[in-house]
């Protein structure tokens, strides 16, 4: 992932060393009138997206086709196309918040026509505007733009090579049933961490070597100091991860919190 600055406080795109982990989702539907668009023409060809945030998580819902006047090599938006399409979004409650476009049959990349329609695209969105370029092979590539504030002015922000993420449409029938599923058979096993006991100097010193599934209903937190020594007894003080030849000084019959360490998970 690549983060540049640009703006009137920087005089050229300045790569940034920051990853603010944005990812872009897009409902299955949406996919399809995506990739439909796409492969409908040989040209570029490009529209509208309605879409929304949630923190650092950008979700595309629906595409806007607007008129446009479209080559080979770039798209066109008219300014009735752009109103109309924001109409359209008014009436249909949802927030027109970015763009898509094809590169026909060519590589997946933000040309110099693409920064321009950023940079006029920028004044109807506001805060952020989400991109997202593709071709006929359906190869994808998301970048967000964000305006960014600080004690030199404004300048805008973009996030090249976002991670699209396709969310798949499942049925409350299909959802039910696999939840049963996983319910009848996964069993959850827990595991118990098991400290061995020793001196260090003139300090007792603790450290987990090994894990255990001995007990899989009852954490060692929930476990009686009986049930505690009748588990090492059965099981062995090898076996738990503990260093016998260490922890010969603990006396299970008569032991004090100095004298053994809490055991956690």
């Amino acid at each position: 992932m690549v983060v540049k600055v640009y703006g009137k406080n920087a005089k050229a795109s300045q790569v940034v060393t920051r990853d603010p982990g944005f990812k872009i989702f897009i409902t299955n539907e949406c996919y399809a009138k995506i990739v439909t668009a796409y492969l409908a023409v040989e040209t570029e060809v490009g529209a509208l997206v309605a879409c929304y945030n949630e923190g650092k998580n950008f979700f595309v819902t629906d595409i806007y086709i607007t008129e446009q006047t479209v080559t080979s090599a770039d798209v066109d938006f008219t300014q009735e196309g752009i109103d109309s399409a924001l109409f359209k979004a008014v009436e249909d409650d949802v927030m027109i918040g970015g763009w898509i476009h094809s590169h026909a049959d060519m590589s997946a990349f933000w040309s110099t026509t693409d920064e321009a329609s950023i940079k006029k695209l920028r004044e109807y969105t506001g805060a952020w505007l989400l991109s997202i370029v593709g071709n006929r092979s359906i190869d994808l590539l998301g970048r967000i733009d964000y305006k960014e504030t600080s004690a030199f002015g404004d300048d805008y922000v973009y996030v090249d090579d976002v991670p699209i993420i396709i969310i798949p449409e499942v049925s409350d029938e299909l959802r039910s049933q696999i939840v049963q599923e996983i319910e009848d058979k996964v069993t959850v096993k827990k595991y118990v961490a098991n400290n061995y006991y020793g001196t260090c100097g003139s300090k007792y010193s603790a450290s987990y070597k090994s894990y255990s599934d001995i007990d899989k209903d009852k954490s060692l937190d929930d476990m009686s100091d009986e049930e505690y020594f009748a588990m090492l007894e059965e099981y062995g003080y090898g076996q738990l991860g503990i260093d016998t030849e260490e922890s010969n000084s603990v006396d299970p019959e008569n032991y004090t919190e100095s004298s053994l360490l809490n055991v956690g998970i």
